[in-house]
């Protein structure tokens, strides 16, 4: 067997059997996954649409990486988000694997704010997961998540994201994808500094804790750092902001399976990223 491919299935298999899903996004990548309770662009349609709301106009998103360092394997995502007729709209996708294992995502969301400034909003999402192993075949499932952020004080941000709350089944044996629920905060702690700590529960396994903090060095770039358990990583990363455009990156390091880095564009107005307005 070549041994780039046995590495790469090796991969497959630690992800599936620690039943974590990849963290998309290159911000919640820099800050170790953390992201439920505030984000600053259209990748926020994948840790909880709600925050959708919470942008300013029209944002795209488009992020790839090698996972682990493995140059067979892919990861990439494109997301777009927009405001139209009093609703947050969003839609993305991403692709997962390689030559011989697709794991393919398609995202559409809706979301809308109540109050003055839009301090709590709700959203759904239908989310179509599309898998091919070769030699298997092709499976598609579609599942439906729920989310919410609302404000707990000027400075403080919580969000809620559930998702698979209709138990989609995947497959010819029918294997229901887990029901999973995130919940966290986001808190500016000085006016260049958020804090950001999320609790991540696919029912069945342990808790992942998510810890990150944003800090804007200059007047153009911002900082992540982010630790998570189960597994264990540290993580970090950049953006730089070129006008309408940023230019980013993160490295996250996964306790068994080495270190992952991912670049981006991101495009459009930003977010709050959670900070009070």
């Amino acid at each position: 067997m070549n041994v780039k491919r046995f590495s790469v299935w090796v991969a497959l298999l630690a992800v599936e059997v620690a039943a974590q899903p990849y963290a998309v996004g290159i911000r919640r990548q820099g800050m170790a996954g953390a992201g439920v309770a505030g984000g600053r662009d259209a990748e926020v349609l994948f840790a909880n649409p709600a925050l959708l709301t919470q942008l300013h106009q029209f944002s795209t998103a488009i992020c790839y990486s090698h996972p682990f360092g493995l140059p067979d394997l892919h990861l990439a995502s494109v997301a777009v988000a927009g405001s139209f007729a009093g609703l947050a709209c969003g839609a993305g996708a991403i692709h997962f694997g390689d030559n011989t294992y697709h794991d393919q995502h398609v995202y559409l969301a809706l979301a809308k704010g109540f109050g003055k400034s839009s301090p709590s909003a709700a959203a759904f999402s239908l989310a179509m997961r599309r898998l091919f192993i070769e030699g298997y075949g092709t499976a598609t499932t579609f599942g439906v998540n729920l989310g919410t952020t609302f404000s707990l004080a000027p400075a403080i941000r919580a969000g809620v994201f559930l998702c698979n709350l209709n138990r989609p089944s995947l497959g010819e044996a029918n294997e229901k994808l887990p029901l999973s629920a995130s919940a966290g905060i986001a808190c500016a702690l000085r006016s260049n500094w958020l804090l950001q700590v999320d609790i991540y529960r696919e029912f069945g396994f342990a808790e992942e804790l998510r810890a990150g903090v944003e800090v804007r060095a200059l007047s153009k770039l911002l900082l992540r750092l982010g630790v998570a358990t189960h597994p264990d990583r540290i993580s970090a990363g950049f953006a730089l902001e070129l006008g309408q455009a940023n230019v980013e990156m993160a490295a996250t390091s996964h306790s068994d399976l080495g270190i992952t880095q991912m670049y981006a564009i991101v495009l459009g107005e930003k977010g709050n990223g959670g900070r009070r307005k």
